[in-house]
């Protein structure tokens, strides 16, 4: 099943790690991704519950929140989600830029909220958005976790009074 292709994409390498850098539109994040998520839920995502899966599913509340802000602020640059391919985004070029070939839908590692807020977003309104991913090409599970852990915990906010102090 090919979902489609991404353009101008860039392949990158982390010694045999191997990912891609691209942007995907908000009409496509949801046909081509999913959450690997341990109980369903109702969002703007797709998911897949399975017992060896690992994410809590997101909250329609804090997908809204993303969708309202980006609403207020247009010129604010979305963060990039990270996903996992698992060997169905297949690259092709010349050298390190190219094009992906989406043979299966990629996990979502990190942002299923931001993913979410701008699916919701497009989905209310069609303005079309684009967002920036990093793609692994083909993390084991166990590697998928491990970089899902890391992300997830080992993030520090900024502290409050920090914030209050910026503003």
């Amino acid at each position: 099943m090919t979902l489609g292709n991404i353009d101008h994409v860039i392949r990158r390498a982390a010694g045999e790690l191997v990912y891609f850098i691209g942007t995907i539109s908000t009409d496509k994040i949801k046909l081509c991704t999913f959450v690997p998520v341990i109980e369903d839920a109702d969002t703007y995502l797709e998911y897949e519950v399975h017992e060896n899966n690992y994410q809590r599913p997101g909250t329609k509340a804090r997908m809204n929140l993303i969708k309202r802000y980006f609403e207020e602020n247009p010129n604010r640059l979305v963060p990039p989600i990270i996903l996992s391919g698992r060997g169905l985004w297949k690259f092709s070029g010349q050298g390190v830029t190219g094009s992906l070939q989406l043979d299966g839908r990629a996990a979502i590692i990190d942002g299923q909220h931001r993913a979410g807020g701008l699916v919701a977003l497009y989905e209310q309104t069609h303005e079309l958005r684009y967002v920036d991913f990093v793609c692994f090409e083909n993390l084991s599970l166990e590697e998928e976790i491990e970089e899902f852990v890391t992300i997830n915990g080992e993030q520090r906010g900024v502290p409050k009074p920090l914030n209050t102090f910026l503003r």
